[in-house]
């Protein structure tokens, strides 16, 4: 903890290190299993890498597909539907 009586000053440098490696770390990879969605998201948040801010990239489970932002979509509008479909 930072004493500013004693003169301590912290940098926008020096504030912004600890989040430096989550947002320019490696891509967040999640491997999805259609079947079930939400518990690969369960198992990807449980890993120790896992950042929100990280670039998002997903694989299908058994899929050949390039990731050129098409997964990542599809993966997205299934958890939108599969949490709109929970809350009814």
């Amino acid at each position: 903890m930072l004493d500013r009586d004693a003169g301590d000053v912290l940098s926008c440098a020096d504030a912004i290190q600890p989040l430096k490696s989550d947002v320019c770390g490696d891509d967040l990879t999640i491997v999805v299993n259609r079947r079930s969605v939400l518990k690969s998201v369960m198992i990807a948040m449980k890993k120790a890498d896992f950042s929100f801010w990280k670039p998002l990239r997903v694989v299908f489970s058994g899929e050949d597909a390039e990731n050129e932002g098409g997964p990542r979509r599809e993966f997205l509008g299934f958890l939108y539907v599969t949490f709109h479909w929970l809350s009814v």
